[in-house]
């Protein structure tokens, strides 16, 4: 990256849509993300997508997920399809019974389209993945075919534009510093999920909004 510079996934022209099942976390651990997105938008000058509190998530599943010319106010989400996902979320959540995904966070990382927020060790963290698998199991058998989390991260930021290596050096200075996340260590505390959330979202140049449409607390 500090040779090639940065590129963009996100769609240059029209707007990515899709539905979501995800995990959200304490608002105080969500602040912490949300701020690390804000100041790596104002490094890159605004070339980024900033993640606000209320986008801040880590993935269990997705569907159709696709880009098509229409503006983000206009996506009108399916309600059949969204109360499948929350019905499989909760058939999901009934196994789980008492336990209760969890992270151990890490660094903030990037490469040359987004910066995330990785997760450390998985031994301790087979919650998560019961969780995904769960979930994806659940949604199958109602006849949706879901896209499994591919990994237990959180995406932070997302570039807009193209960005040559010589415009990166306020970015590079800030990742630099590898900002931890709080409380969050091989040997520290675990960030507990609060909730496992079905909704859907829009991307585009503009931003990342995500809609929650069922939130099934995990607080005792």
């Amino acid at each position: 990256v500090s040779q090639s510079g940065l590129v963009s996934k996100v769609p240059q022209e029209g707007t990515m849509t899709g539905y979501l099942v995800y995990l959200s976390f304490p608002e105080q651990n969500a602040m912490h993300i949300a701020r690390v997105s804000d100041k790596i938008n104002r490094a890159l000058s605004g070339r980024s997508v900033i993640y606000g509190l209320n986008s801040i998530h880590q993935t269990i599943a997705d569907f159709k997920v696709g880009t098509s010319d229409i503006k983000p106010e206009e996506f009108s989400p399916d309600k059949d399809i969204l109360g499948v996902l929350g019905y499989a979320a909760l058939e999901s959540l009934i196994s789980l019974g008492n336990e209760t995904p969890f992270t151990l966070f890490g660094n903030y990382i990037y490469n040359s389209d987004s910066v995330v927020l990785r997760p450390l060790s998985a031994t301790s963290e087979r919650e998560n993945y019961m969780t995904i698998e769960l979930f994806a199991e659940n949604a199958k058998k109602e006849g949706l075919a879901v896209r499994k989390a591919w990994g237990r991260h959180i995406t932070v930021s997302r570039f807009t534009e193209v960005i040559p290596h010589q415009e990166l050096g306020n970015f590079l200075k800030l990742m630099r510093i590898n900002p931890s996340f709080p409380n969050a260590s091989s040997d520290g505390d675990p960030i507990f999920a609060e909730s496992l959330s079905v909704g859907y979202f829009t991307l585009n140049k503009e931003g990342f909004l995500l809609h929650r449409a069922y939130d099934f607390s995990l607080k005792d």
